[in-house]
């Protein structure tokens, strides 16, 4: 269980540092690219009740998002968009991974957790393709104070 455990903190890591870097401005041309037969790599974090992508803008193709329920609650990640009619991860419980492949086309995709009314609480972001504007959605409220960081604790 600690092996499972590091590696899905290493995973998560790394999707957190490859959204950094995308933000800034630090990433590739075309890393987010899908080349013909293979699915790039997309990693999705969720807790209560936030998602966390490292890539918000993609081009068309081929993806598979790799999901991670880092949360203390069950969890799903449910796709829809242009050309995709239903795409869903199974219900993960708190620890659990999936990955779910698909292809997408120029437009907007809505990913959101479709588990009890999660996707009304947060959990819910959209993705531009083919360089289509994608919004964010307005963050969740948060009574404890936390700061809003998706779960993933405060800067400090």
């Amino acid at each position: 269980m600690g092996e499972t455990r590091a590696r899905v903190g290493s995973g998560l890591v790394l999707g957190l540092v490859a959204a950094v870097l995308a933000a800034c401005g630090g990433a590739e041309e075309g890393a987010g690219s899908a080349s013909a037969g293979e699915a790039v790599r997309v990693t999705v974090g969720e807790t209560e009740f936030a998602l966390a992508v490292s890539q918000t803008s993609l081009d068309p193709g081929s993806y598979t998002f790799v999901v991670t329920n880092d949360g203390t609650v069950d969890h799903a990640l449910e796709v829809e968009g242009p050309g995709v009619d239903v795409a869903e991860t199974e219900t993960l419980a708190p620890g659990e991974s999936a990955e779910l492949t698909v292809t997408l086309e120029t437009g907007t995709y809505k990913l959101y957790c479709p588990v009890g009314g999660h996707e009304d609480l947060g959990m819910k972001l959209e993705l531009g393709v083919g360089g289509a504007a994608a919004e964010s959605p307005p963050a969740p409220e948060d009574d404890s104070g936390g700061g809003g960081y998706g779960g993933y604790g405060s800067p400090d």
